[in-house]
């Protein structure tokens, strides 16, 4: 009987730490030249986006290309001011990861790791506004905790950076810190899903 009690409570003890362990708190916070925004309140539709496929690669070297099948991963969070589908024209803030030559033994959807812009390496970021003119600036940003679990994978990190807001027509400053986000993978989500590397 005393063993029987015990397993039922070791069953009920790890289901329920994985139903916990699968739903991670997820939170978003944000700075825009030194002040802070209320997430929730100024954007209707903050929605994730991350992808991994392969494609192929030029690299100009003395007058030869050399061609390469490389892995790309995408991650994106998007916040769109309006409710619904997320297009092009509505109005809309960006952070972009891309690792342009990611491992490819892994089934994750972005890397840990720093990522930069200008980029050093195979890792960029990107902050973005819809408008024919927004760039970036400058920025540095980690991704500082992968996890992959059986509801999905689950990102954390921070990003910090500037870049040109045509609308306002200034430079904005810019902090993201976020933890847990769920990476979704509908293509519906982002407007950022076919990137090309320049």
């Amino acid at each position: 009987m005393f063993k029987k009690g015990l397993l039922l409570l070791t069953i009920l003890f790890f289901n329920c730490e994985d139903t916990k362990d699968n739903i991670p708190e997820q939170s978003i916070k944000m700075w825009l030249n030194g002040e802070e925004v209320n997430v929730g309140q100024t954007y209707k539709s903050i929605t994730t986006y991350g992808s991994r496929d392969t494609y192929i690669d030029s690299i100009g070297s003395d007058g030869t290309w050399i061609v390469e099948q490389k892995t790309r991963k995408i991650f994106v969070i998007h916040f769109q001011a309006e409710d619904g589908r997320v297009l092009a024209q509505n109005e809309h803030y960006a952070l972009i990861f891309v690792d342009w030559d990611a491992a490819s033994f892994t089934s994750s959807l972005i890397n840990e790791g720093i990522y930069t812009n200008p980029s050093s390496d195979d890792k960029e970021v990107l902050l973005q506004i819809v408008g024919p003119y927004d760039y970036t600036i400058g920025a540095d940003a980690e991704i500082t905790k992968l996890q992959m679990l059986s509801s999905g994978q689950y990102a954390s990190g921070r990003a910090e950076g500037s870049f040109f807001n045509p609308f306002a027509d200034a430079e904005v400053f810019g902090i993201l810190e976020f933890e847990n986000l769920h990476i979704g993978t509908d293509e519906e989500n982002t407007t950022y899903y076919n990137l090309q590397r320049d």
